[in-house]
């Protein structure tokens, strides 16, 4: 085995890097498993009265991850269903009466490995491409370290540290942060390339690499990932060029310009999306109440330091949630990572590592330094999770740590007395003084330790991570530099041992399981096809007394509400007032209608069928089903498309109804008079010679036929966006906004064929610059490869 070449031992260590990530993923990769908390459904109705019968002896929730499942899981179901049927989803017509879909950053329909889902069957595509990336990510970071130089052992304990970091396994299950972040490894590899040979695919290899990690679906990592390689890329300028700086400077400026154009798709509807949804400028009060207090930095050693139990993932003495919290890097890292540092070493990078783990503690902790990002960059503003900076804490330890095995590797135990003892001593004192205070500050210790088994666990959780620092000291003094790779294997244990378990498998027959309510509910939608569900709460608003925003979209039903960090402004504004009206408060932006049962709002939006954990007792609602919910069937519901007659021509671009469509409360015709104009303001029908069939043709087409007596008004019950364009006959017609929300467009006298599609002037521009892009970038790697052979020939 002496013989064998570098190449060798490389694939030796990528395929300990796969056993890591099966080891890992093996209870979401199982028959029947799915990386998501699916639990979660049986606290909800329908099936929470039923929970015994889906799962036997269920007593608690795994995971109390609701996003995963409410946001992440209807994302990619629509997505893999859109994509087998042939369709690009730009538009998601399921959730608040339609909303953009692929400018949602999230859906990062765009991005490549996210097409799997469609390829593969959808719970197992939940765990298999958390593997692919949580793989990617050690890969990425271990080649990266062998092309600075660092032993394979060193090189093997940096990945093995960045995969299982706190943040990469403790928001897996959200995709899009992992997929993000894994490129940022690749992103410094061929920097790397590039400052030392200046070749056209080390150049090609970073604009690529930057271009995944801004589609990949989570803007705020990947600006992380973007301000970190143009930080590298300045403090490692290329070699061999006059001014160096400027040259770092000027590259990296090119590949972050090719890498925003290549993915253009995605980055300007995105960026014209947050324009006009709920995310454009969140108040930095907000923002600041999800840093982590200097008091609980413990959190960098251990998750459950302070207490807690892994089953329950909850902190019951800090503030915060686990997953916004979670930040650990391990007790043997540090160590490591300490032991790395020498500052004064000509070409060293640790002093680029230590910046950004201090910049990323600063800034992570809510220091005044945040406010340079947060007023001058346009986007940060967006942005959310304060304490998610401390990734590129995890990344710089990953590294530092890397290097340290590396050192080991060629210094003899006496050499490295000394600062041995100074990173062991350094990370102890650390844990102590970090538990010491955490503790303090959140009660009295004694009487936590008497009455809270949380507590006790967190102790237990002090004193591995103690071991771990012992262990690591040991094998710095006293490990001969051929068993260096006794400090991989300590590294290894402790991050798995805190790694494993944080995202098991659920049982995937739980995902949405058919009910006797929701199957007839889905029944009557196939009849009618054009229909909406509203989920209702009890009077105490218990987000858990309802089917859960975003529920119905897993179902296939279309829904007046939902539940997304992004949609649009206008429509929230809708919700809330909805919301402020039927209960006093207008709930947080977000979170959908709360108890809107009965609004006459719901008859413009064609919400037919209302799901309601308690019973209702409104003239126009009709009993179907009373089980463990009772369903509700809305008799004014006025259908996906009507007509207002008598509306003179031409007409503002925004029309204002006297009595608004919205508001109206009587289920009769009434025809009102005002200004010499007639307007229909409410009922559940037109008349029978005004004759509407609408019809979804994809996700990003209506057609509607509509027969009108003289000139007249359509309106159509989804949610007024920028992007749509209406066609009468074959002819473009102008697009009206009703009543601030609602869709209308004007009709002559006859009968008529009308087509909506969607299909935004930012997504076409993005695509024509994309395809330019990548174009181009081809042609310049192809022009590269030549114009090397013809030098090195």
């Amino acid at each position: 085995m002496r013989n064998w070449s570098k190449q060798k031992w490389d694939v030796v260590a990528v395929l300990a890097l796969f056993a890591v990530a099966v080891i890992l993923y093996a209870p979401v990769l199982a028959p029947g498993k799915v990386l998501l908390p699916a639990d979660l459904l049986l606290l909800t109705p329908p099936w929470a009265q039923e929970s015994e019968t889906y799962l036997p002896g269920f007593t608690h929730v795994l995971r109390r991850a609701w996003d995963p499942l409410f946001q992440f899981y209807p994302a990619r179901k629509f997505l893999a269903e859109s994509l087998t049927q042939g369709w690009l989803p730009l538009w998601n017509p399921h959730a608040f009466s339609g909303t953009p879909f692929a400018a949602d950053g999230q859906s990062a329909i765009f991005y490549p490995i996210n097409w799997l889902f469609a390829v593969l069957p959808l719970p197992f595509a939940f765990g298999a491409v958390a593997f692919v990336h949580s793989l990617l990510t050690g890969v990425f970071l271990y080649s990266y370290a062998r092309r600075l130089g660092y032993t394979l052992v060193g090189s093997f304990t940096g990945a093995v540290v960045w995969m299982l970091c706190g943040v990469q396994v403790g928001w897996q299950m959200w995709q899009v942060v992992d997929s993000t972040l894994c490129w940022l490894p690749l992103c410094l590899f061929f920097w790397e390339g590039l400052r030392e040979s200046g070749k056209a695919g080390q150049f090609v290899g970073l604009s690529v690499s930057l271009a995944m990690t801004m589609m990949a679906g989570h803007l705020q990592f990947a600006f992380y990932v973007v301000l970190t390689t143009v930080a590298y890329a300045l403090f490692r300028p290329p070699i061999g060029v006059k001014f160096p700086f400027l040259a770092a400077f000027k590259r990296t400026a090119s590949a972050v310009l090719i890498a925003c154009l290549l993915s253009a798709l995605q980055i300007i509807p995105t960026c014209d999306f947050l324009g006009q949804s709920v995310r454009i400028d969140v108040p930095i009060n907000r923002l600041l109440a999800t840093s982590i207090p200097p008091t609980q930095l413990g959190l960098l050693v251990m998750p459950e330091l302070f207490g807690g139990e892994k089953d329950y993932l909850h902190q019951p003495f800090l503030p915060g949630d686990y997953y916004e919290d979670v930040i650990y890097c391990g007790a043997s890292s540090l160590v490591f990572a300490v032991f790395a540092l020498r500052l004064k070493r000509k070409g060293d990078l640790s002093a680029f590592w230590l910046g950004l783990a201090i910049f990323s503690l600063l800034m992570g902790c809510g220091s005044q330094i945040y406010k340079i990002f947060y007023y001058g960059v346009s986007l940060y503003k967006s942005f959310h999770g304060l304490s998610r900076i401390f990734v590129l804490f995890d990344f710089s330890i990953a590294m530092l740590a890397a290097q340290g095995v590396s050192i080991m590797a060629e210094e003899a135990p006496g050499d490295r007395r000394r600062t041995s003892s100074i990173a062991a001593g350094s990370v102890l004192l650390f844990t102590l003084l970090m538990y010491r205070v955490g503790i303090l500050n959140n009660g009295n210790f004694f009487e936590f330790l008497l009455t809270h088994k949380w507590l006790a666990y967190g102790m237990k959780q002090l004193l591995i991570a103690l071991l771990f620092i012992g262990a690591s000291a040991v094998i710095l003094l006293k490990a001969p530099t051929k068993l260096s790779w006794f400090a991989a294997i300590a590294v290894l244990i402790e991050m798995l041992y805190i790694s494993v378990g944080i995202n098991v498998g659920s049982n995937a027959d739980l995902l949405y399981p058919p009910t006797n309510e929701t199957s007839a509910i889905s029944n009557q939608l196939s009849d009618s096809q054009d229909d909406r569900v509203l989920c209702v709460g009890d009077p105490e608003g218990r987000p858990e007394s309802r089917i859960i925003s975003n529920g119905p979209m897993s179902l296939g039903w279309d829904d007046a509400s939902g539940s997304n960090p992004l949609y649009l402004r206008r429509y929230d504004l809708l919700i809330r007032s909805i919301n402020l009206k039927d209960t006093g408060s207008a709930a947080p932006t977000g979170q959908g209608m709360i108890a809107a049962a009965g609004d006459p709002a719901l008859d413009s939006l064609d919400v037919r069928w209302i799901v309601s954990p308690v019973p209702l007792t409104i003239e126009s609602y009709s009993l179907m089903m009373s089980r463990s919910v009772f369903v509700y069937e809305n008799s004014r519901a006025k259908g996906m498309a009507w007509i207002v007659p008598d509306i003179s021509d031409p007409l503002p671009q925004t029309v204002t109804l006297p009595q608004s469509l919205l508001l109206s409360d009587s289920a009769t015709l009434v025809c009102e008079e005002q200004n010499g104009r007639k307007f229909f303001v409410k009922g559940s029908q037109i008349a029978t010679s005004n004759t509407v069939i609408c019809t979804q043709d994809g996700p990003n087409r209506l057609n509607v036929k509509a027969s009108a007596t003289n000139p007249q008004l359509l309106v159509v019950s989804q949610a007024y966006c920028p992007g749509w364009n209406a066609f009468v006959d074959g002819k473009q017609a102008q697009l009206l906004m009703v009543d601030g929300v609602l869709t209308g467009i004007p009709l002559s006298s006859g009968q008529h064929q009308i087509v909506l599609s969607y299909e935004p002037d930012d997504f076409r521009l993005g695509a024509y610059l994309s395809c330019a892009s990548w174009l181009f970038l081809m042609a310049f790697f192809w022009r590269g490869r030549e114009q090397n052979r013809r030098f090195t020939s």
